[in-house]
């Protein structure tokens, strides 16, 4: 077995410009509504953007608010081709059940990669969303910020993945899958560590990013075995490519202290915006084993609980994260 990463590391220069760079303020749009949980109800901005509470979707009557919280800064980068949107409720209401969100993109004629969601660490795609020329659904069981992606061209689909819901286990583990989209944490996918530099801490909202974008292929082949303390022999092959995004606008690089390094090739500059899309690339194979648990099946001998879950033609690889986020989930289809 064997695991390759190139990992390109960028820098910013320290500025000697005592000149200030001010940002251009954003004025968010917010409508509100009282929800009768039992009843549900819509809440539709006036650029068309709209949130849907289906009967029963509300923990409880709440009053419910729906904002398009910015337009500028870091999402006029080439990854987001639409304002940024906040749903939240107020008096602690929870969801007892998802809602549905539809929002509407700068060009009326691009399809949308995919929602993406905010989490505790960054951008992730809806694992729910239906796409359309100039807009995009999907359905959300947390209130959060919302914004439609892009794919860059020449780079590979995301499938690093949030707010996934499946149904109960069952089924035929032995065949070959293929990888589709993972949930969770993206240390756990990734194995890379994003540290944000303190100087950034004092820019205005909206006008600094820092994430992972990133697109894996993987098969997972498993095939009954006797005689060994396992019951499954496998084989898995994988490689993954992607880019850490680094997007700041030029007055949080001032703020910070810094300039943008348009001198390395990965970084540039265009109409007061600074984006770095840092290459790696990792790769990977190797035998694997099947235990069978009390439960299911795991890929560990020490597991005591399955953590393979299949449903038809859909596998479910979970693993209880220790980190930061929920727990992680691969999910693979049958081939």
């Amino acid at each position: 077995m064997f695991r390759h990463l190139f990992l390109v590391v960028f820098a910013f220069w320290v500025g000697c410009d005592d000149s200030t760079v001010r940002e251009v303020p954003e004025h968010p749009v917010s409508v509100s509504a009282f929800v009768v949980a039992a009843e549900g109800g819509t809440l539709v901005l006036p650029d068309g953007a709209r949130v849907v509470f289906p009967p029963g979707a509300l923990s409880q009557d709440a009053e419910v608010t729906f904002t398009r919280v910015a337009c500028g800064r870091t999402l006029q980068a080439a990854e987001f081709a639409s304002c940024a949107y906040e749903v939240s409720a107020a008096d602690g209401a929870s969801l007892a059940d998802r809602y549905e969100l539809t929002l509407p993109g700068r060009d009326p004629a691009a399809v949308p990669s995919c929602v993406f969601s905010m989490t505790g660490d960054g951008w992730r795609c809806q694992a729910e969303a239906r796409t359309n020329s100039g807009s995009a659904t999907t359905s959300a069981s947390r209130f959060s910020t919302f914004v439609l992606h892009q794919q860059v061209p020449q780079t590979d689909s995301m499938n690093l993945m949030a707010d996934l819901e499946f149904g109960l286990c069952g089924g035929d583990i032995f065949g070959e899958w293929e990888f589709v989209f993972y949930v969770g944490p993206q240390e756990a996918f990734t194995s890379i560590t994003l540290t944000k530099d303190p100087g950034f801490e004092r820019c205005e909202p909206f006008s600094y990013y820092e994430g992972v974008i990133t697109h894996k292929t993987e098969t997972l082949t498993f095939s009954p075995s006797s005689g060994q303390p396992w019951v499954g022999d496998g084989h898995r092959q994988e490689y993954t490519t992607g880019y850490i995004l680094q997007i700041m606008t030029d007055a949080c690089l001032a703020t910070a202290g810094y300039e943008c390094s348009v001198q390395t090739p990965w970084c540039e500059n265009v109409n007061g915006l600074c984006a770095c899309r840092a290459p790696y690339e990792e790769g990977g194979y190797g035998d694997i084993f099947l235990y069978e648990v009390e439960d299911g099946y795991s890929m560990s001998e020490f597991s005591t609980r399955s953590d393979l879950c299949v449903i038809g033609d859909w596998l479910f690889y979970h693993i209880p994260w220790v980190g930061s986020g929920s727990d992680a989930v691969w999910v693979y289809r049958r081939k």
